[in-house]
């Protein structure tokens, strides 16, 4: 992508327990992008939803969904412009960046004048 200020996003998957007496997993993946003002969501998967239990066919269907949830939203990322720059133990890309337009990098003022110019008078 060659030199230029670039904004960077993660990854995070979600696996909780969620249900007044327990049982119940939940499992969801979100993208935020960090910024000097705060992180910011940028992307969420549905959640997928399961009960707990230990037998081997759930466990499939888990890692199933594990997958097709993080390729939604990879996907989702790639096609707003972002590009891979690391992946998690098991290869999973997690962290991505994305190149900031020049107006953003050098020129608060390139946004339009028209828009911003009455509200200064």
């Amino acid at each position: 992508m060659g030199e230029g200020k670039f904004e960077v996003a993660q990854i995070r998957e979600i696996l909780r327990e969620v249900g007044r007496f327990g049982g119940i997993m939940r499992l969801l993946f979100v993208a935020e992008k960090t910024s000097p003002e705060g992180t910011e969501t940028i992307a969420m998967t549905s959640e997928f939803e399961w009960q707990k239990q230990h037998d081997q066919e759930s466990q499939a269907d888990v890692e199933r969904a594990r997958r097709t949830l993080h390729s939604q939203i990879l996907q989702a990322l790639l096609e707003d412009g972002w590009e891979p720059i690391g992946t998690d133990a098991i290869g999973r890309v997690m962290a991505l960046r994305r190149k900031l337009p020049e107006a953003q990098v050098t020129d608060p003022e390139a946004f339009s004048l028209e828009l911003t110019r009455p509200w200064r008078n």
